[in-house]
């Protein structure tokens, strides 16, 4: 693991129909959100999302000082329970953020058992149909994490009138 990684997706397959030119989008959230605006107001339909290389290695292997995710035998900011989860919220014309929104968590160690902790490894279709129409989309990260960079790799976008 380097620094290098960061802004890599790690997606060793595609459970969706992810471009096969193989671009995408990495968004660094720190400190407050990615933004992406529309010319007008669409639904947005689904977005892929998949974990940055940085996060997914530094979630199961640790990383200098930062221990791995669900790591219950060392020191914070890594323990049980521990997840790295992306938000994606619309929002309108006069950029107030909607109601809706949809999350989907790239790392989940919120089990007893260490074997069942899941890192996403693939590019995963999230259905953003509930945040109806908006004029863009505001892309962040929740995390127990504290010490990992806000970091999510993003591509097909589909919108819909």
């Amino acid at each position: 693991i380097s620094n290098s990684a960061i802004g890599t997706a790690y997606a060793i397959s595609s459970s969706s129909s992810s471009s096969s030119d193989k671009s995408y989008m990495a968004v660094n959230t720190a400190g407050g959100a990615g933004i992406i605006k529309f010319d007008r107001a669409y639904t947005p339909k689904s977005v892929d999302v998949a974990n940055d290389n940085f996060i997914y290695l530094a979630s199961k292997f640790g990383y200098s000082a930062i221990s791995k995710a669900g790591d219950t035998t060392t020191v914070s900011p890594a323990t049980h329970g521990d997840y790295y989860t992306v938000v994606i919220e619309g929002f309108d014309e006069n950029g107030n953020i909607s109601s809706a929104s949809q999350e989907f968590k790239l790392v989940d160690c919120d089990y007893d058992n260490p074997a069942k902790y899941y890192r996403c490894s693939t590019w995963e279709s999230v259905d953003l149909k509930n945040l109806g129409a908006v004029c863009g989309i505001r892309i962040r990260v929740e995390t127990s994490m504290s010490q990992f960079p806000e970091l999510v790799c993003i591509d097909n976008l589909r919108l819909q009138d």
